[in-house]
């Protein structure tokens, strides 16, 4: 497959950091809202209200894919939506989508019989990225401004053991969605497989990605 990289605004592609399984996938990490909690440093009552984050999980389409058809590219909108089509020719291959402009056009040109037997022959791949299930927490974190603050109150090594333990945990559960996230379908290389025509059963690969992918 080739692709451009273009991030999605705000997010970091899961590809640079963990390797071509989690093409696609996207996190993204929003702030949700402050929480005072006690920091239990010596025997001293001292509590610090914590930045808490959404850390989201989420798949978006490559801005380019390449197949045997052509190469089709899509815009920012298009990748938020997550609902993409792939037309099938008479020979079973996979086409880019009509625009609007040219699906009008065809239309404008075909008698009421001439569309009857377009529908009947052209059928059309669908990928339902919206359906893929998105995973996450909440956790949350620490920045430079936090590391000031907190050692004013503490000490420049409790601070780094807080540091130190909240990355451990956020590590841990970015862990455990990556595991969630393999034990799923590959969704982007079975829609790649199929649009090159290697996959040919296609009512397998619907029903490997619980027709998140369908005809």
């Amino acid at each position: 497959m080739t692709e451009e990289l273009y991030d999605i605004k705000g997010s970091d592609h899961l590809v640079h950091t963990h390797g071509e399984r989690f093409r696609g996938w996207y996190l993204t990490k929003t702030y949700l809202r402050t929480e005072t909690l006690p920091l239990e440093y010596k025997d001293f009552d001292l509590s610090y209200r914590f930045k808490v984050f959404d850390y989201n999980f989420k798949f978006f389409i490559p801005s380019k894919l390449e197949f045997v058809g052509g190469i089709i590219s899509y815009s920012d909108a298009e990748r938020q939506l997550r609902m993409f089509r792939y037309p099938q020719d008479e020979e079973g291959g996979f086409t880019s989508p009509l625009t609007a402009a040219q699906i009008k056009e065809q239309l404008i040109n075909l008698s009421e019989d001439d569309l009857r037997e377009l529908l009947r022959k052209r059928k059309v791949l669908t990928f339902e990225a919206f359906r893929i299930p998105q995973f996450g927490f909440e956790y949350f974190g620490l920045s430079g401004d936090d590391e000031s603050d907190i050692t004013k109150i503490t000490d420049k090594s409790f601070f780094d053991d807080l540091k130190k333990h909240s990355d451990a945990i956020v590590f841990e559960k970015i862990r455990e969605v990556k595991g969630r996230i393999s034990s799923g379908p590959d969704y982007l290389l079975i829609l790649q497989n199929i649009l090159d025509r290697q996959w040919k059963n296609i009512e397998e690969a619907c029903q490997a990605t619980n027709k998140i992918i369908w005809i």
